[in-house]
C-alpha cells in the first residue's frame, strides 16, 4: 500500500475546497472492496484533520454503477452531513444520492479514483 502522506494534499482540497468540512460533522466515507486503501485511508485522515466524524462503510464493489448500495450503507450516508462515495463505480444516479441530496447531505463522487490520480 502506498503511503498516504503524498495523498494528503489533494485529499485536503476535497475536503477543504468542494465539500466544505467544518468541525463536528458528520461525514461517511463509502468504499468497497476493490479501492485502494491508501486513498481511503487519505480522505478518512485528512477529514479527521479537519475535525469530523469519519465512518468508514467498505461495502462489495458492484459490477456496474448506477446499482443502489445496500441498505445500512445508505442509512449510514443519509444520517452523514458529509458524504464521500469513494466506489468502483458510480452511484450518483441511485435512490440513495437522490435522497441524501433531498436531506442536504454534501456528496462528492469519487468513484475510480486511484493513487496516481491523487498525485497529479
Amino acid at each position: 500500500m502506498l503511503s498516504v502522506v503524498p495523498l494528503m494534499p489533494t485529499a485536503r482540497r476535497i475536503l477543504e475546497d468542494i465539500l466544505g468540512v467544518s468541525p463536528g460533522e458528520q461525514l461517511c466515507l463509502v468504499t468497497d472492496t476493490d479501492r485502494p486503501q491508501a486513498v481511503t485511508a487519505a480522505l478518512a485522515a485528512a477529514a479527521r484533520y479537519l475535525g469530523a466524524e469519519v465512518t468508514v462503510v467498505t461495502m462489495q464493489a458492484r459490477d456496474y454503477g448506477g446499482i443502489d448500495p445496500p441498505v445500512p450503507v445508505q442509512q449510514a450516508i443519509w444520517a452523514s452531513q458529509v458524504a464521500i462515495l469513494q466506489t468502483s463505480f458510480a452511484t450518483t444516479h441511485t435512490h440513495t444520492v437522490r435522497e441524501a441530496l433531498a436531506r442536504g447531505v454534501r456528496v462528492c463522487e469519487c468513484w475510480g479514483v486511484t493513487e496516481d490520480m491523487m498525485l497529479r
